[in-house]
């Protein structure tokens, strides 16, 4: 299904001009903005000096009857109306006995804020914002004079934008005031787009999140659920106040991870798979009522502090949940963190809250193999994955699993785990490019050495990696590769662990050179490589097919 939009550049004079009114939800994110971005905004209105146009980004908008709701982008238009708001004050002192100026006052403010009632003091602005900005910005569109003393923080940051601004203006005269705003509202370029409903609003934020345009599906969703919570406009306000607080806390736990992954992964832990386009029509579909929005409140404000946990192996979670039973899963969850594997997490996030910790362990363990196998070292494909892990998830949820060996020995699970032959297989020729991914590699040989030596000398901090046919080779050690030695840099078998020092030793030796210094390494796998003659692709071949042997017996489970 198409999404329903229009998409069209304007300036903001077009945007404010021709009766355009427009509304911030009740319940969308509060004015936020500080001296950093009042800043960059004044550089670029200045910047039209030179430039004549500065495109500003995208402001998303959902049509409605009386004003078009802003669903992303008002941090910028109120930003800009506070500007012209500054302007207009530094125009009434200028006004007194100057005709021209209030001229160009009551211009301004009819062209960009609105009317304004001498006699009631009252202002029918364009602009309308939500519940918590919306009554200091009508006082300061009455350029009332406002204290920051027990003003909300995101009404104080509105007040000192007015007084940055209105700084800025200074020295100004009236022609001059005017001229600006008018450059300012000629000159800064907008990509508007007018979607017909929230569920489309959803749509575009995945589709221009995807292109690297973040916008925020965290507002988008907090719309619906509070405007669902409150229907009947029956809520208090100590109510709105608890509700805006639990959903900036979720907000909050995530960091930098994203939160529409966070929506899709608690969602599949649970149901059938959703994709990004289907999430916010299948969670419209699950909330229809006041008791339905707080029970998916409360599931995601639980599921989310996991969630985040899992991308966290030192997380305090882990430390501390039921008196530190969980505390290795830290080790189990560095490994995913190092491979960059997530796809488990709908699994993680449904078995946390089913399992006891030693099961919750040992699940961890059981997918972290079958990770190394099926992604790390396999690379097969992450949809079959994502379909059988949204099976599994859903049976735990249901209770069909209570156990992490019910999951081991499940068709969903063996299914997806690579034997023994086609593993060594793809490890024989699998290659790492090694700037890209030191820190898998340095895990992968990590692993196999310590299951050979049954230590972890590996963990050491001393330890280096050492490519046996060095990164910059000269013609000698090209000759014994052929056209292929670019290749076998970058394999497997071609990196073996050293000491720091007798790293740096070996690095521009010859094969027979570094031989000897193989010889005194503590690590088994580099000691390995002591019984080839010479090292050529023949040699390549067999050692890291050995290697590959060592694996599949490091990351090897058993099944009923």
């Amino acid at each position: 299904m198409p999404i329903l939009m229009n998409t069209e550049n304007q300036n903001l004079q077009s945007m404010l001009g021709n009766g355009h009114k427009y509304k911030v939800p009740s319940f969308q994110r509060d004015y936020s903005w500080s001296d950093e971005q009042w800043e960059d905004l004044w550089v670029d209105i200045e910047t039209l000096d030179e430039e004549g146009q500065h495109y500003i980004g995208y402001v998303v908008l959902q049509a409605g009857r009386e004003r078009e709701l802003i669903i992303d982008g008002q941090q910028r238009l109120t930003t800009l109306s506070i500007i012209i708001l500054a302007a207009l004050k530094r125009l009434n002192e200028l006004t007194e006995g100057d005709v021209d100026n209030q001229k160009r006052a009551e211009i301004i403010r009819n062209s960009y804020i609105g009317s304004f009632d001498s006699v009631s003091l009252n202002t029918y602005n364009k602009l309308e914002l939500n519940r918590n900005n919306n009554i200091a910005y009508r006082q300061l569109s009455a350029l009332k004079r406002l204290h920051t003393r027990k003003q909300k923080k995101t009404n104080k940051l509105m007040i000192n934008a007015f007084e940055f601004f209105y700084n800025k203006l200074q020295g100004k005269k009236g022609k001059e005031i005017a001229e600006y705003v008018e450059k300012m509202s000629r000159g800064l370029i907008f990509t508007k787009i007018i979607v017909t409903d929230e569920l489309n609003a959803y749509k575009v934020f995945e589709t221009l999140n995807a292109r690297g345009v973040q916008l925020s599906t965290s507002d988008l969703l907090k719309n619906y659920l509070f405007s669902v919570i409150n229907k009947g406009d029956d809520i208090s306000d100590d109510e709105l106040e608890r509700l805006d607080e639990r959903w900036e806390g979720i907000v909050a736990q995530l960091g930098s991870n994203d939160f529409s992954h966070f929506l899709r992964t608690d969602w599949n832990s649970r149901f059938k798979t959703a994709t990004k386009n289907e999430l916010f029509k299948k969670i419209r579909s699950l909330v229809r009522s006041r008791a339905d929005a707080y029970e998916y409140l409360e599931r995601i404000e639980q599921n989310v502090e996991v969630y985040a946990a899992l991308s966290r192996p030192d997380d305090e979670l882990w430390r501390e949940a039921q008196h530190g039973q969980y505390r290795e899963c830290a080790e189990e969850l560095r490994a995913f963190e190092l491979l960059n594997i997530n796809q488990p997490y709908n699994i993680f996030l449904a078995a946390f809250k089913a399992f006891n910790a030693k099961e919750f362990i040992k699940l961890l363990r059981y997918i972290k193999i079958l990770s190394l196998r099926y992604n790390t070292i396999c690379n097969k494909l992450t949809k079959d994955q994502e379909r059988s892990y949204n099976d599994i998830a859903i049976k735990i949820a249901l209770g069909a699993y209570k156990r992490a060996a019910h999951i081991k020995n499940s068709f969903e699970f063996k299914k997806l785990y690579p034997d023994d032959e086609a593993f060594i297989l793809a490890f024989k020729y699998k290659t790492m490019p090694f700037i890209e991914a030191k820190k898998k590699i340095k895990f992968i040989l990590a692993e196999i050495e310590d299951y050979l030596s049954k230590k972890c000398m590996s963990k050491n901090l001393g330890v280096t990696i050492e490519h046996i046919l060095p990164t910059n080779p000269d013609g000698a050690w090209i000759s014994r590769f052929g056209e292929n030695w670019e290749d076998a840099i970058s394999r497997l078998g071609n990196m073996v662990f050293l000491k720091y020092l007798d790293n740096k030793d070996a690095s521009r030796l010859s094969f027979k050179e570094k031989k000897e210094i193989y010889k005194q390494s503590d690590f088994l796998i580099s000691q390995r490589i002591c019984g080839y003659e010479e090292w050529n692709n023949e040699s390549l071949n067999d050692y890291q097919e050995w290697l590959g042997k060592q694996a599949a017996q490091a990351w090897h489970l058993e099944f009923k």
